[in-house]
């Protein structure tokens, strides 16, 4: 064989095998208090960001289920309070966007450890990588692409 008849053997090879990618999506772990974290998310935004004015401006939630978001937003590094005046992060609002979202992904399954989703969420532009994690879980489905 020429070196000519391997260069298009091994083009040939390349263009039939099937390309792996993995589609990642991201969904709530409680989804009984997505509503709650982004009604307190969307009410601090507003300026609701002490007890007083949040229980005002939230009365349809109970006063446990405000308090079990709000543990989860602090457990997971998106919400602090400093002298009684709560923050949440702006992460919120772009989990918000990525939940349901699929991505593309060019690589294995196998490959995609937690480090490499906490890259792919630094990707997306969220700050708090790591408090993903806490509010969120990932399903992944590998593809293969016959092109």
């Amino acid at each position: 064989m020429t070196h000519q008849t391997n260069k298009k053997l091994v083009t040939w090879i390349i263009r039939k095998a099937p390309m792996v990618s993995t589609e990642l999506t991201f969904h709530w772990r409680n989804k009984n208090l997505k509503d709650a974290v982004l009604a307190i998310y969307y009410a601090v935004a507003w300026g609701y960001n002490t007890r007083d004015k949040l229980l005002m401006a939230l009365p349809q939630f109970s006063k446990n289920r405000l308090l079990l978001a709000l543990d989860l937003l602090f457990s997971s590094g998106m919400a602090s309070a400093n002298l009684g005046v709560l923050t949440v992060s702006e992460d919120i609002r772009l989990i918000e966007q990525i939940v349901g979202m699929k991505f593309d992904l060019p690589f294995p399954e196998d490959e995609l450890t937690p480090p490499v989703k906490r890259k792919v969420a630094l990707g997306l532009g969220l700050k708090n990588a790591a408090g993903i994690d806490v509010l969120l879980f990932t399903k992944t489905k590998e593809k293969f692409n016959d092109q």
